[in-house]
């Protein structure tokens, strides 16, 4: 489901960079040989190869395969510490609604309209979105819609995920506030990536 495709592993790009270098150099590893450096067991794994396709650098979970614009980001960042691949991840989950449905949904039409907001604001405005997927999983209340809200505003709060960037910021414990920073991308091939990086 690309709504809940991370369960509970939100965006960390060390975990991501890990298990994309890993998998690189042992393709054939399985998910309890990829996970077993960071301490975790095969879902961890798992979830992180669908992160690294929904950033746009995999071209699926199922095979250690770099799409054309993961050729560029691992060429100069695999750490995936700058703020170009950064923006980047940003545009590849925000942009297809189809590829991360919550993130599409958060980026282009609940921060549009809430420029401050709370997690309760979150969590009932994605459960009136996601309803028509599965009333039993997204209804008001639900905790699916809470596990995602959580996720949604670790992703651009939080410094290992794209907190850097300045899309939302905390107000307080109970409020964020939307930035609506200067962005850069998205970008339309490989080569403009490249020249991104500074190549």
């Amino acid at each position: 489901m690309s709504v809940y495709f991370h369960g509970s592993f939100g965006l960390n790009r060390i975990y991501m960079s890990g298990i994309l270098t890993a998998l690189l150099k042992s393709p054939n590893a399985s998910p309890e040989q990829l996970a077993v450096p960071f301490g975790y067991q095969a879902p961890f794994a798992q979830k992180y190869r669908t992160w690294l396709v929904k950033t746009g650098i995999l071209k699926s979970s199922r095979q250690a395969e770099l799409t054309t614009f993961g050729e560029v980001i691992w060429s100069n960042d695999p750490k995936l510490q700058n703020t170009v691949t950064k923006w980047f991840m940003h545009h590849q989950l925000t942009f297809d609604q189809e590829n991360a449905e919550a993130w599409h949904f958060f980026v282009q039409s609940f921060l549009q309209k809430n420029r401050t907001f709370t997690k309760e604001d979150l969590q009932n405005q994605l459960a009136m979105k996601m309803m028509p997927h599965s009333d039993k999983h997204f209804r008001k209340g639900s905790p699916m819609n809470t596990r995602i809200s959580n996720k949604l505003i670790e992703c651009y709060t939080k410094t290992e995920a794209l907190g850097d960037l300045g899309v939302v910021t905390i107000v307080d414990r109970h409020k964020y506030q939307f930035n609506n920073p200067k962005i850069l991308g998205p970008w339309n091939d490989p080569a403009t990536l490249a020249k991104s990086y500074g190549n």
